[in-house]
């Protein structure tokens, strides 16, 4: 009888949908050649005031200039092994930039993936995977799972949102019963 390592066919088949997705065609950004920078207010305005337990939430982390980071952060969520979902936001408005890592997952002692790309075609999606590597056990609590840059291109209104969201746990299975809050990014010309 074979026996079968769930938590490493996990995290090899979240492995491989971002790699496929990658190899669809990542779109790469090249440097913005306008002179002229501007300054702006941004303003981030959550679905709910109160995150209830259980939720992956979207926050401003900071805000220089035109170039402002949002937090995507776990409160109180049990045995998260690893997670993949699509940010959404309207890229008339925003420039994505780049993505790093939370140590959400880190937090499990085990070497952890992470994987964002612009999906191809739509430069307003971040396909984002994020997975502990190897057997363990998942994490419990809340902390932050990644941060995204961007870029304000002109004064508006663009929601954020999770598109495809999925959190797996340390079986394999699929955390039920888990909220996925974004909201409003407004941002104003100073």
């Amino acid at each position: 009888m074979i026996k079968i390592n769930r938590p490493a066919v996990i995290s090899f088949t979240l492995a491989l949908i971002f790699f496929m997705i990658c190899l669809q065609g990542c779109v790469m950004l090249g440097d913005d050649d306008s002179d002229d920078e501007q300054n702006y207010f941004i303003n981030f305005e959550p679905d709910s005031a109160d995150i209830p337990p259980n939720s992956f939430y979207i926050s401003l982390a900071n805000a220089v200039d035109d170039v402002f980071t949002i937090s995507v952060s776990v409160k109180e969520i049990e045995d998260l092994y690893g997670t993949a979902f699509t940010l959404t936001w309207d890229p008339t408005l925003m420039l994505y930039l780049d993505s790093s890592e939370g140590g959400f997952l880190r937090n499990s002692g085990m070497q952890t993936s992470f994987i964002a790309s612009l999906e191809q075609n739509y430069p307003g999606r971040l396909v984002v995977g994020y997975t502990i590597l190897g057997q363990s056990q998942g994490v419990t609590g809340s902390g932050l799972v990644c941060n995204v840059t961007f870029k304000a291109l002109r004064q508006g209104e663009s929601s954020l949102r999770f598109i495809n969201p999925s959190g797996i746990d340390s079986s394999g299975d699929t955390i039920v019963s888990v909220n996925w809050l974004g909201g409003i990014l407004k941002i104003l010309l100073l």
